[in-house]
């Protein structure tokens, strides 16, 4: 999986988001997306591309957390990036 073209992050103060800023309206958020910290990691990883398994091996190792904690929380925010269109299989 890896972030489509066209997004950055942009951190305003202590708040970190992420903004569409290509041209092509049907394939991109309109907007911003809020993310916190273990949302701006997996963002990161996400633009230069790995499994959902890497996502959770660098999630557990970062992170004092649960294994089944992660995968769920790693599978919500995968969730939430397909539903607009953000992320694509490569």
């Amino acid at each position: 999986m890896k972030i489509r073209e066209g997004y950055v992050l942009n951190e305003m103060g202590d708040t970190v988001v992420a903004i569409h800023v290509g041209d092509d309206e049907e394939n991109g958020l309109q907007g911003l997306v809020e993310l916190n910290k273990p949302g701006t990691f997996m963002w990161e990883k996400l633009t230069r591309g790995c499994t959902k398994e890497e996502l959770l091996k660098a999630i557990t190792e970062r992170y004092e957390v649960e294994e089944s904690t992660a995968e769920r929380d790693i599978e919500a925010f995968l969730s939430a990036l397909r539903k607009e269109n953000i992320i694509e299989d490569v």
